[in-house]
């Protein structure tokens, strides 16, 4: 029953707190025939075991282990959730982060070949030359 890998966990946690209640009310009013009697659709269950025997025992062990169960229930039904949510936002946050990763880039490359071409230009008529006269090219 408590397998999450097979069973969906929101599922799993809704039917323990359910049996949970179900087996409160009956171990909490074991006179009250209204919580001793389960309607679903037109067949119902009755439990009609008396207070002493077997079957009580057993319906008291069964509601605590749910019990102990259910913590385990909550937190892998809220892991189930996060892990949904996760994987809805998760490519949203991966894309924006690849766009910015892409207009860094392409910000670098326009700033890059500004340089090259305006660059030469601008050096050659800034800065004086390094050997020889005015006018001459250098030799290497």
């Amino acid at each position: 029953m408590m397998d999450f890998k097979v069973h969906n966990p929101l599922k799993l946690e809704n039917c323990v707190n359910t049996l949970i209640q179900l087996f409160d009310n009956i171990l909490q009013n074991p006179e009250k025939q209204k919580y001793r009697k389960v309607n679903q659709m037109e067949k119902h269950w009755i439990f009609d075991a008396p207070k002493d025997s077997t079957t009580w025992q057993y319906l008291q062990f069964a509601h605590q282990q749910l019990q102990s169960a259910q913590s385990l229930t909550q937190q892998k039904a809220a892991r189930h959730v996060k892990e949904v949510e996760e994987r809805k936002t998760g490519p949203k946050k991966e894309r924006e982060l690849l766009l910015k990763q892409i207009e860094a880039d392409k910000a670098s490359r326009k700033d890059r070949y500004r340089l090259i071409v305006s660059g030469p230009h601008t050096l050659n008529a800034a800065s004086p030359p390094k050997s020889g006269e005015a006018g001459q090219p250098s030799v290497c």
